[in-house]
């Protein structure tokens, strides 16, 4: 189309090294025009964007610092979580189950980002990936626990922010309890333990630690 006298395309390549880009730049040398940038590359700056984005996001999480926490989300976020209720909709709602969440530790919060898949368009963004949760959590029990995560995000005036995002744990469904992974890549049978039994194995690892040391030499 021609906007004020300028000629502007809306443009396709295959990637930055194809000859019909290259012919693309030459044109623009000649023309003055600035040439488009290849979709790929688009992309890929995009995705750079979303990885630095989440990554600035998860040290908002391990430190507990709900303000900058929020600055990701967008005011109209909807997020469903693995507690109830069924979705927390909007900023205030998300935030105080935020602040549920980090009220759960002393201390920080330990989480690690596993797997990370990101796919980007011009204004919007899918990721999945796996966190790793652990901590000392209130009452001294510390049980990493494995949960899954997917964000949906979109740009808006040149800032990204997180507009849906879902976490979520497995359960057995021949008895309706929460399976807790004890590996990212562990198998259903045999590679995961209910509440109890990790509530048990934290119990055990506690008092044999506090056995070993009264029973040192002085």
């Amino acid at each position: 189309m021609v906007v004020a006298g300028v000629v502007r395309h809306r443009l396709t390549f295959s990637p930055a090294a194809s000859s019909d880009y290259r012919q693309h730049k030459a044109c623009c040398r000649v023309t003055g025009l600035r040439p488009a940038i290849p979709n790929g590359d688009t992309m890929t700056s995009n995705e750079a964007q979303i990885r630095a984005f989440l990554e600035r996001r998860t040290d908002a999480q391990r430190s507990r610092d709900i303000d900058l926490l929020m600055s990701f989300y967008s005011p109209d976020i909807v997020y469903y979580d693995a507690v109830a209720p069924l979705r927390f909709t909007g900023a205030d709602e998300v935030r105080r189950n935020f602040l549920r969440w980090f009220d759960g530790y002393v201390g920080p919060i330990g989480l690690e980002t596993h797997d990370l898949t990101i796919v980007t368009t011009e204004d919007t963004a899918f990721a999945n990936m796996l966190h790793l949760d652990s901590g000392k959590r209130r009452g001294g029990i510390e049980l990493p626990i494995w949960v899954r995560e997917t964000v949906c995000l979109r740009r808006l005036n040149g800032t990204w922010a997180i507009t849906h995002e879902h976490i979520s744990i497995p359960i057995n469904p021949a008895n309706f309890q929460i399976w807790f992974a004890s590996e990212k890549d562990a198998p259903a049978r045999g590679g995961g333990r209910s509440i109890f039994g990790l509530v048990t194995s934290s119990v055990r690892t506690r008092l044999s630690l506090r056995r070993g040391a009264f029973g040192k030499p002085a």
